[in-house]
């Protein structure tokens, strides 16, 4: 039975891929992730008045749908993957990944090195910057996600190689 729906203030005039929606339970906000079609820096989707035309974004809506932000990736190159969200409060966990070997950089989160890591942030309401961020030493496949219990994030991906290192952590 169908109890109700809400329409987000998102307009998507071309292909996007990869689009996940979520809404976070202590706040009644919702989020979108989602991945552009093509990386041509053209207009791919607007949130509220403002366009879109770098390769990955997050935009947040009020309860109703109101468009209150969106964070882009710093280039139309699609380097920077988000496998999901998972929600403590206000603050936002986001887990991905980086591909290939540019810079990547997306809401403070920055990476240089010519491998492809998974990575963990957690950013506040706003998505002003991360609050902390952190990621391993060898390739992510792009297939992964967070889990949450009490205070501990768990993070699965693919990786690839040996001596995979996490923070202080090395697994042989």
């Amino acid at each position: 039975n169908f109890i109700s729906a809400t329409v987000l203030d998102l307009q998507t005039p071309t292909t996007i891929f990869n689009v996940e929606f979520y809404r976070n339970p202590y706040n009644g906000r919702f989020f979108v992730t989602a991945r552009a079609g093509s990386n041509d820096g053209s207009v791919w989707a607007t949130v509220g008045s403002e366009t879109i035309t770098n390769a990955i974004f997050l935009a947040c809506f009020d309860s109703i749908g109101q468009a209150l932000w969106k964070r882009e990736n710093n280039s139309n190159n699609r380097n920077i993957s988000i496998y999901n969200l998972l929600f403590d409060g206000n603050d936002i966990y986001i887990g991905g990944s980086v591909s290939g070997i540019n810079t990547a950089s997306f809401i403070g989160f920055t990476y240089t090195a010519p491998m492809t890591p998974g990575y963990v942030m957690k950013i506040d309401e706003n998505a002003t910057g991360p609050i902390w961020s952190t990621y391993h030493n060898r390739g992510a496949i792009g297939l992964g996600g967070l889990a949450m219990k009490g205070d501990e994030i768990g993070f699965t991906d693919y990786c690839s190689g040996t001596n995979f290192v996490w923070g202080s952590q090395t697994l042989n």
